[in-house]
């Protein structure tokens, strides 16, 4: 016998934008995930660095057994879905991109190559003359007053602090599926050609050369070319007016 889960729709009206309630349910339901995945790693001391695209698919799996075994009928999954985790259809992108945004971004990439970590909204980088690092959506974020310098650095130890992801994808003028891509911590799987191959390149030079006598070099001297890499997929972003 299949239990029945009453749902009720957060909002009452899909609106425009989603209320303050429901942007912190989206985090609550992300953070726990993070959580969870963390403490169900079988190697201890090294958690899984945030990235919402694994999160995403882990939480439409998630709702979706949670739909299959509670038996929610067809009629309500929209309702449970929003409930679950409130969301509002987006256009493909109404507000322009934030060319300026991107470009401060882009200059702060290349004056400051060891602070950026595509891999990471957000951490501290000793090496970097600013401090910490962070990929291309936590330095936007820094870099339009989203979030405060505290905020960037202690990302990954306090996620619920704040999403940085969403701060960044507003700022700079994408859709979510536009930021899943230009903030993935996969960019030789997710970024176009040329800037994937180049990035799967560079990488593997780096893995081949890792086992010299100066490791630490060689991951600075990777840093540096991540960071011309990212540099030149922006200002394809800027002339193109898209992310792929």
């Amino acid at each position: 016998m299949n239990t029945r889960i009453e749902v009720t729709d957060m909002s009452g009206n899909m609106s425009e934008e989603l209320t303050r309630a429901q942007l912190d349910r989206q985090d609550v339901v992300d953070s726990a995930i993070y959580r969870l995945v963390n403490e169900l790693v079988p190697v201890h001391g090294t958690p899984l660095t945030w990235g919402i695209n694994w999160i995403s698919e882990l939480r439409e799996a998630i709702a979706d057994v949670i739909k299959e075994v509670t038996g929610v009928p067809d009629g309500e999954r929209p309702a449970f879905d929003m409930a679950f985790y409130p969301s509002i259809g987006e256009p493909e992108r109404e507000p322009p991109i934030n060319t300026e945004l991107f470009t401060r971004v882009r200059d702060h990439i290349l004056r400051e190559e060891l602070a950026y970590n595509q891999a990471s909204f957000g951490g501290r980088a000793p090496r970097s003359a600013c401090g910490f690092a962070a990929c291309i959506g936590g330095t936007a974020a820094y870099l339009a007053g989203r979030v405060t310098l505290d905020q960037l650095m202690d990302h990954e130890g306090n996620p619920l602090a704040i999403n940085i992801s969403r701060e960044a994808q507003h700022a700079l003028g994408l859709s979510k599926d536009e930021a899943d891509i230009v903030f993935t911590p996969h960019p030789a799987a997710d970024w176009p050609p040329p800037f994937a191959g180049e990035w799967e390149a560079v990488t593997a030079q780096y893995r081949a050369c890792y086992a010299s006598a100066n490791p630490d070099a060689q991951q600075q001297l990777l840093a540096a070319a991540q960071a011309r890499i990212a540099a030149r997929y922006i200002d394809w972003i800027i002339e193109n007016d898209r992310v792929h």
